[in-house]
């Protein structure tokens, strides 16, 4: 699981990971008194605490223990990326409606993880809608072409949010903070989106998050170090005790420079696996 962790070294850590040393010495040593004396049971028997004990008194146990369990101990905030970890996106779609609708270098200005040209700008709140349907009129040579027309060509880029995703950010929110940070456009934003968040009874998007950050409300965009230091101005988290979900490496790596922990959510897994 390609993964990042930020470990900020204190003593509280250092206390309760000598704490935990002690406590697992001690289950080594475990014992059932009987009526012939004391005897070892089960998984504390002489030859499974032995072995345990062995591994467990390495320097390279605890090193493991330390840097995989106590930053999830601190952790209490998740931020998610929205399209390639919470919704379903699928490229080709999108690319085959404007095909459809006559423009032939639509695949050059689409990508997975990143727009480009007057997409991005969309974006980044550069341009407004309007401005955009006019640009794909004149690369699509119909300047009959309807708004509904082109967001429709546009949003077929989205699949869709499976229920039990959002059924998971429910049961999540009962422990941590949930924070969505998006590059997204104000079109998809305020139709498919949208809708898409409503699938569970008497539910909106805002009622998953206790915090949304878009790049076109924000006017930049992953992986720019900027959109990552809206987010912990705007929520007041900390980055030690976030972990960043995003489908781009490059988006992940870019949290790390500022000490967010992060998981690369690669299209085989599930979010919710990875915590």
């Amino acid at each position: 699981m390609p993964h990042g962790i930020s470990l900020p070294v204190n003593k509280p850590i250092i206390i309760t990971f000598l704490a935990m040393e002690k406590v697992i010495l001690l289950c080594t040593t475990k014992t059932r008194h009987g009526k012939k004396g004391s005897q070892a049971t089960g998984f504390f028997s002489k030859k499974n605490s032995s072995s345990w004990l062995n591994t467990c008194n390495t320097p390279q146990f605890f090193l493991n223990f330390v840097i995989q369990i106590f930053p999830l101990i601190m952790i209490k905030n998740l931020l998610f990326d929205l399209g390639g970890v919470i919704c379903n996106i699928q490229r080709t779609r999108c690319v085959d409606a404007f095909e459809a609708m006559g423009w032939n270098d639509i695949a050059s200005y689409l990508g997975d993880a990143a727009q480009k040209g007057f997409f991005m700008d969309l974006e980044k709140g550069l341009i407004t809608p309007a401005e955009f349907r006019n640009q794909v009129r004149q690369h699509i040579a119909n300047p009959a072409a309807t708004d509904s027309d082109i967001d429709n060509a546009f949003c077929r880029f989205i699949v869709g949010i499976p229920e039990t995703r959002l059924q998971q950010l429910e049961l999540l929110r009962r422990k941590y903070k949930i924070y969505m940070l998006s590059n997204t456009n104000p079109i998809m934003w305020n139709s498919v989106l949208a809708s898409e968040f409503e699938k569970l009874p008497g539910k909106k998007r805002e009622d998953y998050f206790d915090g949304i950050v878009t790049s076109f409300e924000e006017h930049c965009a992953k992986p720019e170090p900027v959109i990552f230091e809206r987010v912990i101005e705007k929520f007041g988290i900390k980055p030690e005790e976030t972990i960043f979900f995003d489908d781009a490496i490059q988006n992940c790596h870019a949290s790390a420079q500022l000490g967010f922990n992060w998981r690369h959510v690669k299209p085989e897994n599930e979010f919710f696996n990875l915590i």
